[in-house]
């Protein structure tokens, strides 16, 4: 488990949950062709909405059922107002169920002990980005309340993109990417007692960057927005133990018209050639809501045992379901203009019941044993079981060893279940994906030294994909495929130095295989490592260069293009604290040096991979009242 506190947060000059994550051990972050961040855990390639990563902010889950993640509604995670990250790293579905299958993301927003008073902030940076947040904290009558309301508006880089996956007869590349984004999110904390309501709101509008297929164009547009409301109770019951509760619903909806191909896309077809000069659209809105409620009860028996067991039952269903297209991508038959396309996108839901019990034993003084296991059950796809087991030993000097075994599951989604995509068959006869992972793991803490290192082997089955490369006119049923085989080794250094000064090493060597080939799989880097330091001056000036290093990825088996090549970013953020009064101001430059380098395209996607921005510069002004 790794934690990052606010201060380390903004020491890093670190605005998105992404820009955290990609310093932590194991943790990679890609982009996809529609500018959708892929958070990858120890080399577990996610689809297009990190949905082998559950996330959750302030304890509830930001994965929904349309498409299993939580970045295809969150194209980004700002953590302006964050209290600390919490990071699981390793199967978890033992304790939270579904999706929490290569780690678990928890973001705890700040509360009134952490920020009281009225802050604002404002900043300037490239591409024409302007940010804007207003933070509250304040307590009325034995109502503490405290929140923010944030906005971005950025051009984005408009990188060049000299040629895409259409044939130069219709492609309009070389050109630009359109990755212009603008988000507002709101987010509110009451306290009264013992009850905590919890408030999130957020939209956002992209330009989607390349377009579904590797389709360089200008008229894609992505709209999403979510709400998540939660109420939660906690009281201590005395011998009885401890009870939390909650009761949640949340609501997602996703918008988009895509531009699947260029102008001039022509189809011969039996009785002639079908021409589609302004392109090829499809516009769909796909909407959830989701109702929630849970309870655990932690219980000490005597000094030896620590128990804990809880259900959960949620009801997930769409609603407000459209598709609309000049092309029917089941037939491939045209329209001559936009219109309906029945049967795309069915009505879907599922009720899920989880249950699971828990307990740390202590078996002797320097060993604790925990075991436990939850029980899931989804309507649409039956039962899993997933058990953990632990041994903690506590040696001589500081030192402690972990013995652990867990298995996880990640439910197949609405999407991969029913919705008759471009270029994806749905199946209903999905099975979830599971993995099991063993792993040894070594920590030392001692005075200012934190050192943790931990080897893992992972073998994931009945992934889900399509056998052959994605591609919007070649429809491929989705299917559970053999499975991955995974190990590898992490290593994190924490040290402080004097009152205030930081330094931090990760270190990740990971080797992802095919298991029935035995080739590595695409796009997995073997090493990924990051590193820096915090130095104050005065403790007014505060200084954190920083290195971000990845190294080369492999291709897909046919795919015959040379490996992704690795790359170094150096990053320096720049903070000045009270310089009027309670003033603050900070510059972030990221990728100082103008590294060019990109992300990994799909065989058969962009022949020159996803570009990503060269050196950008962000100026911020923060000032509390």
């Amino acid at each position: 488990m790794s934690v990052v506190t606010a201060e380390e947060i903004r020491n890093l000059g670190a605005r998105t949950l992404e820009e955290v994550l990609r310093v932590l051990p194991g943790f990679d972050v890609l982009t996809d062709s529609l500018g959708r961040s892929r958070v990858v855990l120890r080399g577990i390639e996610p689809g297009g909405s990190s949905e082998t990563v559950l996330l959750q902010f302030n304890g509830v889950p930001l994965n929904e059922d349309l498409n299993g993640g939580a970045t295809l509604i969150n194209l980004d995670l700002p953590v302006d107002h964050v209290k600390r990250i919490e990071v699981v790293r390793g199967p978890a579905s033992a304790l939270y169920g579904g999706n929490a299958f290569a780690g678990v993301v928890n973001i705890v927003s700040s509360g009134l002990e952490d920020f009281e008073g009225i802050g604002l902030e404002a900043g300037l940076g490239s591409f024409a980005t302007h940010r804007l947040e207003l933070r509250l904290g304040n307590s009325v009558k034995g109502v503490t309340i405290s929140g923010f309301v944030h906005f971005t508006d950025t051009d984005g880089a408009r990188l060049l993109v000299p040629a895409d996956a259409q044939p130069s007869t219709i492609s309009v590349a070389p050109g630009r990417t359109t990755d212009d984004r603008r988000s507002l999110e709101t987010s509110y904390r009451a306290d009264f007692k013992d009850f905590t309501l919890n408030l999130r709101l957020k939209n956002e509008n992209s330009g989607g960057f390349v377009g579904l297929g590797d389709t360089l164009g200008t008229q894609n547009d992505l709209n999403n927005r979510q709400l998540i409301v939660d109420l939660g109770y906690s009281r201590a019951l005395g011998t009885a133990g401890t009870l939390h509760a909650d009761v949640s619903y949340g609501e997602n909806e996703v918008r988009q018209l895509l531009e699947v191909l260029p102008p001039g896309f022509e189809r011969p077809l039996p009785e002639g050639i079908a021409r589609f000069p302004s392109g090829v659209f499809l516009q769909t809105a796909t909407n959830l809501r989701r109702y929630g409620a849970g309870a655990r009860v932690e219980r000490r028996l005597g000094s030896a045992h620590h128990l804990l067991a809880g259900a959960a039952l949620e009801r997930a269903s769409t609603f407000g379901l459209e598709a609309q297209g000049n092309l029917d991508f089941r037939s491939l038959t045209a329209r001559p203009r936009l219109e309906p396309l029945p049967g795309l996108l069915p009505q879907t839901q599922r009720t899920t019941l989880g249950v699971f019990a828990q307990d740390s034993w202590t078996a002797a003084p320097r060993l604790v044993v925990t075991a436990g296991a939850r029980w899931d059950h989804y309507s649409d796809v039956g039962s899993v079981v997933s058990p953990r087991a632990a041994a903690v030993f506590t040696l001589p000097k500081d030192v402690g060893l972990k013995l652990l075994y867990g298995r996880a599951f990640r439910p197949p989604s609405f999407a991969e279940l029913a919705f008759d995509l471009p270029g994806l068959g749905p199946n209903p006869d999905l099975e979830p994906a599971r993995v099991d992972t063993g792993e040894l793991a070594l920590s030392y803490k001692k005075g200012d030294w934190r050192l943790s290192a931990d080897a893992f082997m992972s073998w994931l089955r009945d992934p889900i994909g399509t056998p052959e490369p994605y591609s919007p006119l070649r429809p491929q049923q989705l299917l559970n495929l053999p499975g991955i085989d995974l190990r590898g080794f992490e290593l994190e250094l924490r040290r402080n130095f004097g009152v205030s000064d930081f330094l931090f090493v990760s270190y990740t060597h990971q080797s992802a295989e095919d298991h029935e080939t035995g080739l590595p799989r695409a796009d997995v880097p073997q090493e990924l490592a990051a590193f820096g330091a915090t130095f104050h001056y005065r403790e007014r000036l505060i200084a954190t260069p920083s290195v971000l290093l990845r190294s080369s990825r492999p291709r897909a088996a046919g795919d015959s293009r040379q490996p992704v090549p690795g790359y170094g970013l150096v990053n320096l953020h720049l903070r000045a604290r009270n310089v009027v009064k309670t003033l603050e101001l900070s510059l972030t430059l990221s990728n100082l040096l103008g590294t060019r380098y990109a992300d990994p395209a799909p065989l058969g996607g962009l022949p020159g991979d996803y570009p990503r921005p060269g050196r950008t510069a962000l100026l911020n002004a923060a000032y509390v009242f």
